[in-house]
């Protein structure tokens, strides 16, 4: 079975590089894709970036895809979606030598928003009927949200669910400049801990039961 199997054509013209996808039924992941036949990615000089790429598998409900162009303003925007990716797949065209074998279903929906001066990155990552080394650990879903606010100060605000319940959520602000300095804190909320066995090799220890609290992290990083 091929892996992957795909190329990138690339033609410039007034200092722009248009780069666009082949053949029309691209493989990746071990599946044959439709791609859209006017497929770009547009790279100008001082300018967004410019992108419409769609990929949707032609065997089952995988779909990819990368968009970016300017708003109104002239700023950039971009989106980038995944679909019921099949992990354990992927891993095996990952040229990364002992990954623990992995498997579920990947999802990804994010989004680039340039706001002049800064710019926002927010989104979602869920990994559905997740497996680690053949064991069944469940569903992950995740958002977040990352916003820097100068060059030297990262806000980022995060939370992970568990088979459908919150279960973490994490604030924080990281100042870069000089030493370096955070203001953090992440919440706890009755976390299944029996998810923690299906990583613990042979299953040596098992754990049962529910754990709760916070944590508030501040203060200089050479502190």
């Amino acid at each position: 079975r091929k892996g992957i199997d795909f190329g990138v054509k690339a033609d410039a013209a007034d200092s722009c590089v248009n780069f666009s996808l082949y053949p029309q039924k691209p493989v990746f992941a071990f599946r044959e894709f439709g791609l859209n036949d006017d497929n770009y990615i547009i790279l100008r000089p001082q300018r967004p970036l410019q992108a419409d790429v769609r990929l949707k598998s032609l065997t089952d409900s995988c779909y990819m895809s990368v968009y970016a162009d300017e708003n109104e303003w002239g700023r950039q925007i971009a989106n980038l979606v995944i679909d019921n990716l099949n992990l354990r797949e992927l891993l095996t065209i990952v040229p990364v030598p002992n990954l623990p074998a992995m498997g579920g279903m990947l999802n990804l929906d994010a989004y680039y928003i340039d706001q002049e001066e800064n710019f926002l990155v927010e989104g979602s990552l869920d990994a559905n009927s997740f497996v680690y080394e053949g064991q069944n650990v469940g569903d992950f879903d995740s958002k977040f949200t990352y916003a820097p606010q100068s060059e030297t100060v990262h806000v980022i605000d995060a939370n992970l669910a568990y088979n459908g319940n919150d279960i973490v959520f994490l604030e924080g602000i990281y100042d870069a400049d000089d030493e370096g300095e955070l203001d953090a804190s992440m919440l706890l909320q009755d976390v299944p801990v029996d998810m923690l066995n299906p990583f613990i090799p042979d299953q040596l220890v098992g754990f049962k039961g529910v754990l709760a609290g916070n944590m508030d992290v501040k203060g200089p990083m050479d502190a």
